[in-house]
This record gives structure tokens, C-alpha cells and sequence, in this order.
């Protein structure tokens, strides 16, 4: 077999050259690595070229991708916490609205009881003749998001609308009974189903309590 010498001193195998030309590119991509670890350049290596390894390459810009990523997320994080919260208490709302029109469904006996509770619950909407009855759940949960979502002035606006609707339903009567016909109705559901009756007057005045101190909290503290 005929001797690997170097080109300058005389004949190379094939061998030799192929060997070559497949290990050329590594050594060089060797001695680039090199060069980019210890800032000097091997003999032999290109000189203004520079590499850097695939996971380094972006290392820069990836700082600034990530930096510019991190709070876009942080928003978007914020936004769907908010907007949880909005639901929430929304939900909350939704739920008292339900207990009470249960309380207002059992004393309305089917007919033969008393539709002021309807009326009171959900003022002053409940205006509305037989939609106005189921308005209760609706508006308690309209009102649960206005507080959450910071709008406290339409929050405010909601319960002087409603506190006086209850008083003109107290005064003059509901779209189902008018005048005095309602005291009629409501003393004779006092006594057969007591518990109904006040268990509703006792939940509701609860809420709106609340609703109203917290109405008026948020108001003097914004």
C-alpha cells in the first residue's frame, strides 16, 4: 500500500484523499469550536467565521423573546383571573336569585297563596306581568357582576331602582294583586306556611344588606 504523504511531498492514495475531504469539514468545524471557547483561532481555521452552537445561536434574541413573552402572559393570566372573577360572583348572585325565587315559588301555594314575594325579590322588573316572576335569578346575578367588575355606580343605580319598586309593590300592590288584595292573601300564607314566607324575607333582607353595604363600601372607597 502506497504511503499517506502530505500534497507538498508527493503522491496521495486515494484513500488518503477521500479520508481527507470526510474528515475536513470536522476538523475545521473543530477548530472553529475551539476558537469561539478560547477567542483564539487555530492555524488552519477560516478566519471571520464564527460559530456558535445550535442552542446558543438564538441565546441573545431568546432573552429578549422571553422577556417580551413573559408578561404578555402575565396579562393574559390576569384577564381570564379577572374575568373568573366576574363570573364567579356573577354565579353567586345567580344562586341567591334561585334560593329566593324557591321561597317565593312555595308561598305563592300554587295559586292560591301570595305573589308579593315574587314581586319584592325581583323588583323592579318583576313589573312585568308572569315574566317579571322569574326575573329574580337574572337580576341578582346582573348585580353580582357589576360589583366585581368595578362598576359601582350602575351597581348603585340597580338597588335605588330596586329598593323603590319594592316600596311602590308594597304601597300599591303587584301586577297579580292588586291594593289591598295582597295583605289579604299574605296574612292568610302567615299562617299556613310561615315558614316559607319569613324564611324568604329573612334570606333576602340578609342579601340585600350586604348588597348595599357593599355597594356603598366600594363607592366611598373608590
Amino acid at each position: 500500500m502506497e504511503s499517506c504523504l502530505a500534497p507538498h511531498l508527493g503522491h496521495v492514495s486515494n484513500f488518503c484523499g477521500l479520508k481527507r475531504v470526510l474528515l475536513e469539514p470536522l476538523l475545521l468545524l473543530s477548530d472553529q469550536w475551539h476558537a469561539h471557547q478560547t477567542g483564539t483561532h487555530r492555524l488552519g481555521a477560516q478566519k471571520g467565521i464564527h460559530l456558535e452552537p445550535p442552542f446558543l445561536c438564538g441565546s441573545r434574541s431568546g432573552s429578549a423573546t422571553i422577556n417580551a413573552v413573559v408578561p404578555l402572559k402575565s396579562r393574559t393570566c390576569g384577564n381570564i383571573s379577572h374575568m373568573l372573577r366576574n363570573r364567579r360572583w356573577a354565579w353567586v348572585g345567580f344562586s341567591y336569585g334561585c334560593v329566593l325565587f324557591l321561597f317565593a315559588f312555595g308561598t305563592s301555594g300554587m295559586g292560591h297563596g301570595t305573589y308579593l314575594p315574587f314581586a319584592i325579590y325581583g323588583a323592579p322588573f318583576s313589573i312585568v306581568p308572569i315574566l317579571g316572576l322569574f326575573v329574580a335569578p337574572v337580576w341578582w346575578a346582573a348585580l353580582g357582576w357589576m360589583f366585581s367588575s368595578g362598576r359601582r355606580r350602575p351597581a348603585v343605580v340597580m338597588l335605588a331602582s330596586h329598593l323603590v319598586g319594592v316600596a311602590l309593590f308594597l304601597c300599591f300592590g303587584t301586577p297579580m294583586e292588586h291594593g289591598e288584595d295582597q295583605w289579604t292573601y299574605v296574612s292568610k300564607v302567615q299562617r299556613t306556611l310561615p315558614l316559607w314566607l319569613w324564611g324568604g324575607i329573612t334570606i333576602y333582607a340578609v342579601g340585600l344588606l350586604f348588597s348595599v353595604v357593599t355597594a356603598f363600601k366600594k363607592q366611598t372607597t373608590a
